[in-house]
Formats: structure tokens, C-alpha cells, sequence
């Protein structure tokens, strides 16, 4: 999305919007989380769950399809390029952690779904944060003015639950590259 970006033509739209439960896909209420990052690594899961159930007078069992699941992992460099950006990474890393924790009422307590973006493969579809990890090796710079000792680059690991914009089917699109709905 060019208002997101701006002027910069040379990087992908790669970007988290929470979407609470009573937003919609198309009009979230918070800002999104947008990440000039290097990534490291992409992969997308399809995991159909099969199940054999005994026919009455075969041998062989009948095979059913009982559910379908599918989980997106992507692994991420958020770098700091300059100390008058520290504060701004940090908070969007602060956002993207806080995509995991509970939201309390008082009927008890939600979670919060995911917005994604990540070039025109996934194009604003719906996930939710299943896993989520944040790692500084020993080589990572640190800044060290007082009050901002905090690294340089932070390495990010993070799998996210599918859940689409249409009910999977074999007629549906995989990815959003092309697709016309």
C-alpha cells in the first residue's frame, strides 16, 4: 500500500495490523506494524488430517478427509540503522510481542488476530500469531548511550495459524498473487 510506504519503491509491503474482535479484515482500527526488515527465511505448511475408519466387511479402512489446517513461518532481521531509531523499532517490535497476549473482559479473555502482509503472497489476510520469538546473538552491536542499551538487530521467528479470507476449498486461490476475489 502506497500510504504506508511512501515513496520507496524498494521494498516489499511487509506489515502486522492487529484486528480485534470487532474489527473487520477490511477496516482495522490500529495502525499497522510496519517492518523495514531482511528476511531470512519464508515457508507455508498445508496439514489435511486424514483419518482410516473399518468398513463393515472390508479389509481396508475408508480414508476421510476430518480437518485441514495450514501455518505460515517466516524468519526476519529488524535492524536499527541509526539511533534516532531505536525508540520507533523497538516500539513496533513491542506491538508485534503484544499480538500474542491476552486481552481481558469481563467475560472472560480473546485473543488477537492478524492483519498480514507480506508482498503480494500474502496481501493483507487473516492469521493469528502462533508462535512468536525474538533472539540477539552474541555478534549483535548494542547501543550503549545511557537509557537506550539495547541492541542493534533483533532476529525475529514467528509462525502464524491461517485463517484466510474464504473458507479453503479447492477452488480458492492459495496465495493472493492473481488472485481475482
Amino acid at each position: 500500500d502506497e500510504e504506508d510506504y511512501g515513496d520507496i519503491k524498494d521494498l516489499i509491503n511487509f506489515k502486522f495490523q492487529a484486528l480485534r474482535t470487532t474489527d473487520t479484515l477490511s477496516k482495522p482500527t490500529e495502525d499497522p506494524i510496519i517492518f523495514r526488515a531482511f528476511i531470512n527465511s519464508l515457508s507455508d505448511s498445508f496439514a489435511p488430517g486424514w483419518n482410516e475408519n473399518q468398513d463393515q466387511g472390508r479389509a481396508d479402512a475408508k480414508i476421510m478427509l476430518e480437518s485441514w489446517s495450514r501455518s505460515i513461518s517466516v524468519d526476519f532481521i529488524v535492524p536499527v540503522q541509526s539511533q534516532d531509531e531505536i525508540g520507533a523499532v523497538w516500539s513496533k517490535l513491542e506491538r508485534l510481542a503484544k499480538l500474542t497476549y491476552p486481552i481481558y473482559a469481563s467475560s472472560g479473555f480473546t485473543g488477537t488476530y492478524c492483519k498480514t502482509t507480506i508482498g503480494d503472497l500474502y496481501k493483507g489476510e487473516a492469521m493469528y500469531v502462533t508462535d512468536l520469538s525474538y533472539d540477539w546473538d552474541n555478534e549483535t552491536p548494542w547501543e550503549i548511550s545511557p537509557n537506550n542499551q539495547l541492541p542493534f538487530y533483533t532476529n525475529v521467528s514467528m509462525t502464524l495459524g491461517w485463517i484466510g479470507k474464504h473458507r479453503p476449498d479447492y477452488k480458492t486461490h492459495v496465495f493472493t498473487y492473481n488472485a481475482t476475489t
